[in-house]
């Protein structure tokens, strides 16, 4: 075959002023694209050698579970100091994961109640993740607003309005934001 008035081995040869033709794996190759067929000849093995040692790193490592739920979080154990002095109760408390998964972060939430279940006040605290059968403590001071009977613990998801935080927030005179009374003669027509 002629190519530019040259056969190939004439170029292969160097004869003339055209560049040699090599031939490799059945494709005719120049020294430009020999030059990166090289390149991309060596590329690939150590691409390759990346991607292999990726997938063994996720195969050891495993790739991460679902999570646990703030459900499996229990309070194993509380107590509180009223201090009618300063109008102060001081909450001391431990929690555990029961679960066998990895729990999400959330938080404590701690409701101060009247003899009547009415809300005196409320304060909340984070709560770190989890893992299985960990156990983590927590303090809070909250100010009561009016005489103390109990206190509400709930564990809830971060930044929620749950744990009665806002819900049923009682003001001075024994009436809740809406202005009805406390003790659920407002739900007893609904």
């Amino acid at each position: 075959m002629t190519v530019g008035g040259l056969t190939r081995r004439s170029r292969a040869a160097g004869v003339g002023n055209a560049l040699p033709i090599v031939r490799r794996f059945g494709v005719w190759y120049t020294p430009a694209r020999t030059a990166m067929a090289t390149v991309w000849t060596r590329s690939w093995p150590s691409l390759a050698a990346v991607l292999m040692v990726a997938a063994a790193a996720l195969l050891v490592a495993g790739c991460p579970g679902p999570k646990g739920s703030l459900e499996q979080i229990s309070v194993v154990q509380y107590r509180y100091n009223v201090d009618e002095d300063s109008d102060v109760v001081r909450v001391l408390g431990q929690v555990r994961n029961g679960g066998a998964k990895r729990t999400p972060a959330g938080e404590v939430v701690v409701t101060l109640r009247s003899r009547t279940g009415s809300s005196r006040g409320s304060n909340r605290t984070e709560l770190p993740p989890l893992e299985p059968a960990e156990e983590h403590q927590f303090a809070l001071a909250i100010t009561s607003h009016g005489k103390v009977e109990t206190v509400d613990i709930a564990i809830v998801p971060p930044g929620s309005n749950e744990g009665g935080e806002d819900a049923g927030e009682v003001d001075g005179d024994g009436e809740d934001a809406q202005g009805s009374a406390s003790n659920g003669a407002a739900e007893e027509g609904a």
